[in-house]
């Protein structure tokens, strides 16, 4: 962390959000705890960091676009966006805080989760990606480290930053491969680009990671010649028609896959009353 990022410790943002600790890192961005002083509760302020700024103009843009794609989002299974800040050179989102730690933290713990709790992690972000879907934005980073669970265990979805508006133009070519390489579907690899189906295959990655403790490709280019191992087969007890499930979510060709998140909820639904 430089010292100007540091230095953000024990600050109150617009004499209302006090800054106490880093709580997590990613690429681009620190997210911090802090405290709501009008209603005295948690909250999670996220900034850019210096060196993103500095290695990427477009990093400043795309930021800023998160918060506001973020602000337009209030659904319960969706980090909500509280406020938003450009101060003194720095740009903060201040938004929930979710005390349960990412899925990916649960992962760590547990290897592999329950059954049937995967399906309901599964159903409140399909819940959640119709919401964003239908606001015409491609998310481009569903993954269990941006998913986030509530203390009473509902998934929430956050981090907007690799996400495409598909209503508003490229800010540059370095948006083409945005995303995290094991979670991107096989189109992005072929041609560049995501659509609204490269996020169900990288939703399906992150189901068959719950349900299996592994992830179905090890490597970028198994994506596009490999065929991945069924959950059956990983996780005996898991029911046929979940694993054909998760498969169908794999369809490395775009128009064999599930067309859309309002489909794979209904099919999720029947599944969990089956289970």
């Amino acid at each position: 962390m430089s010292s100007r990022e540091s230095q953000l410790i024990g600050k109150t943002l617009g004499n209302r959000y006090r800054v106490e600790k880093e709580i997590g890192k990613g690429a681009v961005a620190i997210v911090y705890r802090g405290t709501d002083l009008q209603t005295n509760t948690p909250i999670a302020i996220k900034q850019l960091m210096d060196t993103a700024r500095q290695a990427d103009e477009a990093q400043i843009t795309r930021f800023e676009r998160e918060s506001n794609a973020m602000e337009k989002l209030s659904h319960p299974n969706i980090v909500n966006v509280h406020d938003t800040f450009s101060l003194d050179g720095d740009h903060l989102i201040v938004m929930d805080y979710v005390s349960g730690g990412s899925l990916n933290d649960l992962l760590k713990q547990q290897t592999r989760l329950d059954m049937n709790y995967a399906l309901k992690i599964a159903h409140d972000i399909a819940s959640a990606m119709i919401f964003v879907h239908d606001e015409d934005i491609i998310h481009r980073d569903i993954k269990p480290d941006n998913i986030l669970i509530s203390r009473d265990g509902t998934a929430r979805l956050t981090d907007f930053g690799m996400a495409r508006f598909t209503y508003m133009s490229r800010l540059t070519t370095k948006d083409v491969m945005l995303g995290s390489l094991l979670y991107m579907a096989p189109e992005q690899f072929k041609t560049g680009e995501a659509v609204k189906q490269s996020d169900i295959w990288a939703y399906g990655i992150m189901l068959y990671e719950i349900m299996t403790g592994e992830k179905p490709f090890t490597k970028p280019q198994d994506i596009i010649v490999t065929q991945q191992i069924p959950v059956i087969s990983m996780r005996p007890e898991a029911s046929p028609k979940v694993s054909e499930f998760v498969d169908k979510l794999l369809e490395k060709e775009v128009r064999k896959r599930i067309p859309d998140f309002g489909n794979v909820k209904i099919e999720l639904e029947i599944l969990m009353k089956s289970s």
